[in-house]
C-alpha cells in the first residue's frame, strides 16, 4: 500500500502525462461515481483537476474527500463564473503533456488514456474518440467509423480537416471526445470564451486548436459515454430554437482566425463552415414546422436571422450553394434553402411546408435512429 502510495505522489511531483480537467457545478448525485469512473484509469500518470465553480451542494465536500485520499487529485475552487471560467481555471493549473476535459455526469473507459497515449507519443496533436449518445428519454445513439489520421501541412489541407470535423456527423466536436497536446493550446493562446457565449464553448475551442492541428487521429473505439440529463444546460438549450447560440460562436471562430494571420483561406471560405455550425438549426426548425407552430417558429428564426454577420454570412451560402451542396449532405441542404427561402418572408402553400417538414423528419429518423420502423 505504502508503494502504491509513493508511486502516485512520484507521478504528481513531477509533470504528468494527462491532466484531466472537470468542471464541477451542483453535481453531488453522480460526481463521486464519474471521480472514480476517472481514477480507474488503467493508464495512471495523470493528474485530474476537479474545478469547482461555486456549487452550493456537497459537490465541494465530495471534491475535497477525493483530493485528501489521492494525490493526483488537486481542487480549484472558485466563486460561480460558468463552465468556460471553470475550464480556463483548469487549463492554467494544468501540467500534463496532453490534455482532456471531462464533464462531470458521463461514463469513459478505464482504457481511454491507453488507448489515445501511443497516437500522441506518436506526433498527433489531437485524439478523437468515438463515442455513444444516452438522451433524457434513454434512447442510446451509436456511432461507427474506422481508424483514420487526418492531417494538414498547409491551409488548404487545415480547411479540409475543418470541413471534415464539422460536416462529418461521426466525428463529435466536444471536448470530451478529444485529447490534446497542452503546447497547442498555450502557444496559440486559445482560451474559453468567458463572457461572449454562454453555451456552446466546446466548439468554438475545438476549431480554434484545429486552426493549428497537423495531424489529427480518429480512433474507431467506442471510449465515452454522453449522457443528456433533464434540466441540464444542453438539454434546455435543445429543447430550444437558437440560431444565435451558433452565430456567436462562428463570430467569435472568424475573430479568431483574422488574429492569427495565417488563415486566408478558411476566412475566404468561412460561409461553409457558417453553414455547418447553424445546419442542425435549420433541420431543427424544419422539424418543428408544424401547422400550429408554424408562426412563432417562423417568428423565432426571422428574428435570429436579422443577426449582422448571419446576414452576412447567409449571403454568400446563397450565391455559392451548388459548392456547399457538394460538401454537404445534398438533401438536407435542399430541404435548408427551402427553409431560409420560407423564412425569409416568400409565401408558401401549405403542401410545400409539409413536404419540407416529412423530408427533414425522414433524415431525423435516418441520422438519429429514434424512430425506426
Amino acid at each position: 500500500m505504502m508503494k502504491e502510495m509513493e508511486r502516485k505522489q512520484n507521478i504528481c511531483t513531477g509533470e504528468p502525462v494527462f491532466s484531466i480537467v472537470m468542471p464541477v457545478y451542483q453535481a453531488e448525485q453522480f460526481l463521486s461515481a464519474r471521480i472514480e469512473n476517472l481514477l480507474s484509469q488503467t493508464f495512471e500518470d495523470f493528474e485530474l483537476i476537479l474545478v469547482n465553480d461555486g456549487s452550493t451542494d456537497a459537490s465541494a465536500v465530495f471534491c475535497d474527500s477525493y483530493a485528501d485520499k489521492d494525490v493526483r487529485v488537486r481542487v480549484v475552487h472558485q466563486t460561480n463564473q460558468g463552465v468556460s471560467a471553470a475550464k480556463n481555471a483548469g487549463l492554467a493549473q494544468a501540467r500534463g503533456r496532453y490534455i482532456w476535459f471531462a464533464d462531470c455526469d458521463d461514463t469513459s473507459s478505464p482504457v481511454f488514456l491507453e488507448k489515445v497515449y501511443p497516437e500522441l507519443e506518436n506526433g498527433a496533436d489531437a485524439v478523437s474518440v468515438n463515442r455513444n449518445v444516452i438522451d433524457t428519454d434513454g434512447t442510446r445513439t451509436e456511432y461507427t467509423r474506422k481508424y483514420e489520421v487526418l492531417t494538414a501541412e498547409n491551409d488548404e489541407e487545415r480547411l479540409q480537416m475543418v470541413k471534415d470535423v464539422a460536416f462529418r456527423k461521426e466525428i463529435a466536436w466536444e471536448n470530451w471526445a478529444l485529447v490534446f497536446r497542452r503546447s497547442l493550446i498555450t502557444e496559440n493562446h486559445i482560451r474559453f470564451p468567458e463572457k461572449e457565449i454562454s453555451f456552446g464553448e466546446d466548439m468554438y475551442f475545438t476549431f480554434c486548436c484545429l486552426l493549428h492541428i497537423r495531424k489529427l487521429v480518429l480512433l474507431p473505439d467506442d471510449l465515452y459515454t454522453y449522457r443528456r440529463r433533464e434540466g441540464s444546460l444542453s438539454d434546455r438549450y435543445g429543447r430550444n430554437v437558437s440560431l444565435t447560440v451558433m452565430n456567436r460562436n462562428a463570430e467569435l471562430l472568424y475573430q479568431y482566425c483574422e488574429k492569427t494571420g495565417n488563415a486566408e483561406i478558411l476566412l475566404k471560405n468561412f460561409p461553409l463552415l457558417w453553414y455547418a455550425f447553424t445546419e442542425r438549426e435549420f433541420f431543427k426548425g424544419a422539424v418543428m414546422l408544424e401547422k400550429d407552430s408554424r408562426a412563432p417558429v417562423r417568428q423565432i428564426y426571422t428574428e435570429q436571422l436579422r443577426d449582422p454577420f448571419a446576414q452576412r454570412m447567409l449571403e454568400e451560402v446563397m450565391i455559392r450553394r451548388k459548392e456547399l451542396q457538394r460538401l454537404a449532405d445534398p438533401w438536407l441542404f435542399d430541404c435548408n434553402m427551402n427553409l431560409l427561402a420560407y423564412l425569409s418572408g416568400r409565401s408558401y402553400p401549405t403542401y410545400f411546408i409539409h413536404h419540407i417538414r416529412n423530408r427533414a423528419k425522414r433524415k431525423y429518423r435516418y441520422l438519429t435512429g429514434k424512430y425506426r420502423g
